[in-house]
């Protein structure tokens, strides 16, 4: 007698999934990173090694003699970048795969469900590490929190775009680019997305004992494992002298970006101000992002003022984009507005220096083996779905990372 088995099962998937999953979603939830230029061979290989000249030969004197006496060669150095893995994956039981036996159409369907669950879960932490430092952190505990209770809230409201129900997270002091995760987890039951507040099975104490209020929170297993975001070429402040992928960046701020506090002024100033310090550094500064919330009030301040031009962003994704066109020393700059991107932070550069690398596709279904499932220990099928690759920057310099609030 013959049954449905498990390579039968496969050899239908395919057809649903013949070269990795769709992710037409993604580019449409993380619209920079549909902007990005894609590479899906770069990352083959030991590591992608990026190579850059940040100090041109210095033998230049109004007298032949002290020119030659001053020679300097020219400075360069690379960057070792390693791609990261991050993995998904989805189980239906057995009990689920009989009721569907008669009819095989609807298992397929039930198992797709499953996989592009799965799927949207990968895609949403890699939107938001996309912009990371990283670390991995999803955000901060309030300082008004009580973590002696079931329920805390995010000291940024509008990080909840990171959370979903059903996560099992960790808290450390630290941001995951340094430190270590406190001991315990906590599993989310109920996430409020107007209150940003996160509900725990049981107090935030009760599953990880030295959690605080202040404290970074992180899916379990993503503490300092995931993307070197753009925050990480270009962070946040000044970068120390620790090796970012082999290369003390010290030496030489093109190597880490240009930064500044610009949340004194007025939002239109201040992305005026960004434009003029990166063009400084001889960057065509073709690019800004801008959190959903600071791009609304960036609208506002050129509308109120008459300068409002919308136009359509250029991408190799196929995704429709719409940014704010403004004039800076280099001419067009595009300001797209991006749920994932951090509030308060103007991020901003050019864009052919930036390409997302991955070994093949984006996301795919771990198949190696010739299944797209395979049989648990228990009474079910598992899918598993993996994403390996890391976003590169050719010349950090020419990019910038300004605090607007």
């Amino acid at each position: 007698m013959a049954s449905l088995d498990l390579a039968a099962i496969t050899a239908m998937l395919k057809e649903r999934y013949p070269t990795g999953l769709d992710v037409d979603r993604l580019y449409r939830s993380s619209p920079f990173m549909a902007m990005i230029t894609k590479d899906k061979d770069l990352a083959f290989g030991e590591n992608i090694k990026v190579p850059i000249r940040y100090a041109h030969p210095n033998g230049a004197s109004a007298v032949m003699a002290t020119a030659i006496a001053n020679e300097q060669p020219s400075a360069q150095s690379a960057f070792k970048v390693y791609t990261k893995n991050y993995f998904g994956s989805a189980t239906i039981d057995g009990e689920v795969i009989d009721k569907g036996r008669k009819d095989v159409g609807s298992f397929i369907r039930t198992l797709e469900t499953e996989i592009d669950g799965a799927q949207y879960q990968v895609e949403r932490a890699l939107t938001k590490y996309f912009f990371g430092n990283g670390g991995g952190s999803l955000g901060t505990i309030s300082a008004t929190s009580t973590v002696g209770t079931p329920t805390i809230t995010l000291t940024n409201p509008s990080d909840i775009v990171y959370f979903e129900r059903g996560m099992t997270l960790n808290l450390a002091s630290t941001d995951g680019t340094s430190g270590a995760i406190e001991t315990g987890t906590v599993l989310l039951t109920k996430v409020d997305r107007v209150a940003g507040s996160l509900t725990a099975s049981g107090n935030w104490t009760a599953g990880i004992a030295t959690a605080a209020t202040g404290m970074h929170i992180f899916r379990n297993g993503d503490f300092g494992a995931v993307w070197s975001g753009f925050r990480a070429w270009v962070p946040d402040s000044a970068p120390s002298a620790t090796a970012f992928w082999g290369v003390d960046r010290t030496v030489d701020s093109r190597l880490g970006g240009l930064r500044a506090d610009l949340s004194a002024v007025p939002i239109k100033e201040a992305v005026q101000t960004a434009l003029e310090l990166v063009h400084r550094e001889d960057s065509m500064c073709d690019f800004g992002v801008l959190n959903s919330l600071d791009w609304k009030n960036f609208s506002l301040a050129v509308q109120g003022s008459g300068l409002y031009t919308l136009t359509d962003v250029q991408n190799d994704a196929g995704v429709g984009i719409k940014a704010i066109t403004v004039i800076g020393p280099r001419g067009q700059c595009q300001i797209i507005s991006d749920p994932c991107a951090p509030k308060g932070r103007l991020l901003m550069g050019q864009r052919d220096t930036w390409k997302l690398c991955t070994m093949g596709e984006m996301v795919r279904i771990l198949d190696d083996d010739g299944l797209m499932v395979q049989r648990t220990s228990g009474d079910a099928v598992q899918a598993r779905l993996v994403s390996r690759g890391n976003l590169v920057c050719f010349d950090p310099g020419k990019n910038g990372n300004f605090q607007i609030a």
